[in-house]
């Protein structure tokens, strides 16, 4: 019969310390890891203990996805920019579509800077995605600072285990993605509900630890240090 685990022995155990750091730094784990993923679940009791002295929490989602919720804790987390959070919706958007089957669940970068063009107003895409201060006529600079704008953000979210990216530029959403969705509790009607949000331009409120913002001029200047 096995001795019961103490804290001891998940320090000692070689998985401990990357998946530590790797969830003070916000990485959401799901079964794609899945020695980290076991780890986790059948630790889940002490770790859970163990953070609640950092007062974080390690939350075990539903959806399939483990990560620390670091709020109010003694380490801080990254926040996330308007623009990750917009990229972030558009990709929950798309695991409620079903064309992504057709894909074996991988979208292509092309569609998604193609659908966000299309949900958010022409004049909010510089406040939201490179914090421009003036209104002019978009140019090709515009365009490709908004591509660029969408490429960071998909290399953070990668970052951090909410997706991943194959040798043939093809993004796959984890089930963490569905993180960005939390605002949108409804059976019905959830796709609309989470393109409402995109197109009014607003960042999530309890899921991501940042207020709902709408950006305008002002607010947009105030942005360009995040």
């Amino acid at each position: 019969m096995d001795m019961e685990k103490t804290e001891f022995d998940i320090f000692c155990d070689k998985r401990f310390p990357s998946i530590d750091v790797a969830l003070r730094k916000g990485f959401h784990f799901t079964e794609d890891d899945l020695d980290s993923w076991q780890f986790l679940v059948k630790n889940k009791s002490l770790l859970s203990d163990f953070y609640g002295r950092y007062n974080a929490e390690l939350l075990y989602d539903s959806e399939g996805f483990i990560y620390l919720s670091a709020f109010d804790s003694l380490f801080k987390q990254q926040k996330l920019r308007p623009s990750d959070m917009i990229v972030g919706q558009v990709l929950a958007l798309y695991l409620v579509d079903p064309t992504i089957l057709r894909t074996g669940g991988k979208i292509k970068k092309e569609d998604i800077i193609s659908r966000i063009s299309h949900l958010i107003p022409s004049e909010q895409i510089p406040y939201l995605f490179y914090a421009a201060r003036t209104r002019k006529a978009r140019t090709d600079l515009d365009d490709i600072k908004f591509r660029e704008a969408i490429e960071k953000s998909i290399r953070l979210l990668d970052s951090l285990g909410f997706l991943s990216v194959d040798r043939d530029d093809m993004i796959r959403p984890h089930a963490s993605i569905y993180r960005f969705a939390a605002l949108a509790k409804v059976k019905d009607g959830r796709d609309t509900v989470l393109e409402q949000l995109v197109s009014q331009g607003l960042a999530s409120s309890e899921s991501f630890d940042s207020e709902f913002l709408k950006y305008d001029e002002e607010e947009a200047g105030q942005n360009e240090s995040i």
